[in-house]
């Protein structure tokens, strides 16, 4: 006779299981409960990192949009920026032009007076900064005096 692993009740030596407790006096039936039991808890530390893990991607990717979307605004606001400065200079430069007189010759041209010359220049580098740009615009409006 051997004594129950569990309830040290005295049971046959052949015995597999407790005949007053009911445990299995196998070693190998407790190393696989054992086991089983580090086995479920290891598996929900896994899903649980895995699932933090996933979690913590999508906010980088989140992140990571709303950098590039912030940087296209502030690209944007810059550009826009830049496009009020040079319409408030063309405006100055067109409210000057407006206010001189300028005449109307018979074949239907327009004459202005001298200082447009210097006021006109000014303002194509307002709109053209790139000077071959310019000449070119330049010649062109002189073939079609």
């Amino acid at each position: 006779m051997k004594k129950c692993k569990m309830c040290k009740c005295e049971i046959d030596n052949k015995a597999k299981l407790c005949n007053h407790c009911g445990s299995d006096q196998r070693d190998i039936c407790r190393f696989v409960k054992v086991t089983g039991l580090i086995n479920i808890v290891s598996i929900v530390v896994l899903v649980f990192s895995y699932t933090q893990s996933n979690n913590a991607r999508k906010e980088k990717v989140l992140a990571q949009e709303a950098n590039i979307s912030a940087h296209v605004a502030l690209h944007s606001i810059d550009s826009l920026g830049n496009r009020i400065e040079i319409l408030t200079k063309l405006n100055a430069e067109i409210s000057y032009i407006s206010t001189h007189r300028y005449t109307i010759t018979v074949d239907g041209g327009i004459k202005y007076p001298e200082i447009f010359s210097n006021k006109l220049d000014s303002l194509m580098q307002i709109i053209e900064p790139d000077r071959d740009k310019q000449q070119k615009w330049k010649e062109k409006l002189n073939k079609s005096k």
